[in-house]
């Protein structure tokens, strides 16, 4: 499965202007009783303002955390979901969140776990010009925009992670993980005569997305997991997603 060039770099960059600036969680108790409500918005690495996701990114993602009734929106840059019976999520591209109807103080940190694990490689970071996962993305393949100088900080973000370059050998060793074991997916269905498609990237048992998705499911139930590994997993998922888009969308043509 060759890399078409193409994706190395969108033309589109996010706007950076007229930002809201970060907002500390507030959680309060909600109408019913012992239920909780948090909301707010996520901050930029090393910044006072609101962290920037990407819409496209968070397409692929979203959907696959351990939610019910997900629902997202390229083009509001919005989504919700139900967690468990009625814990409502809301999630925007600007950093935004809402987190209706939580058990307890204890679960409310858990939903919040669980968005930031979903968001993290949807981060824009401004300095490489790049989301997180194009970050990860571009480190592991030598790319040439990866030469450009990072700051120290910009690979810790909400969460418990504090050594960036753990984080980051950590990311890229999952991201050629991955990225090795679904090109040789694609490559067998080559041989076999298949073109690689996104309902086979999505459905077959032994692909990364199941393991990307069980490591949401046990954060929302409050295993300690190694938050580095998953962003490189969830990284190659949105480039495979967009290869094998774009190679479907030239089909159509």
């Amino acid at each position: 499965m060759d890399i078409d060039r193409k994706l190395s770099y969108r033309k589109k960059r996010p706007p950076t202007s007229r930002r809201e600036e970060a907002l500390a969680r507030a959680v309060s108790p909600c109408s019913e009783y012992t239920r909780y409500t948090v909301e707010g918005r996520f901050g930029a690495p090393a910044s006072r303002f609101a962290a920037i996701l990407d819409p496209e990114a968070l397409g692929v993602l979203f959907p696959l955390g351990p939610f019910t009734r997900a629902r997202w929106s390229g083009k509001l840059g919005y989504g919700m979901a139900v967690i468990g019976e009625d814990t409502r999520v809301h999630l925007h591209d600007n950093g935004r969140y809402i987190v209706r109807r939580a058990l307890d103080r204890t679960h409310v940190e858990r939903c919040m776990n669980v968005l930031v694990s979903v968001s993290y490689p949807a981060l824009y970071v401004e300095g490489p010009d790049l989301y997180m996962w194009e970050l990860v993305r571009d480190i592991s393949f030598g790319i040439d925009g990866a030469k450009r100088s990072i700051p120290e900080d910009t690979f810790i973000w909400e969460g418990p992670w504090e050594n960036p370059e753990e984080v980051k050998e950590a990311a890229v060793k999952g991201f050629l993980n991955t990225y090795r074991e679904l090109e040789g997916k694609a490559a067998r269905r080559s041989m076999e005569g298949h073109e690689p498609t996104g309902e086979h990237l999505y459905t077959s048992a032994e692909a990364p997305v199941r393991r990307f998705t069980e490591h949401i499911e046990a954060v929302l139930g409050g295993e300690r997991m190694d938050p580095y590994i998953v962003l490189g997993i969830s990284s190659c998922i949105i480039l495979m997603d967009m290869i094998v888009d774009s190679s479907e969308s030239d089909e159509d043509m």
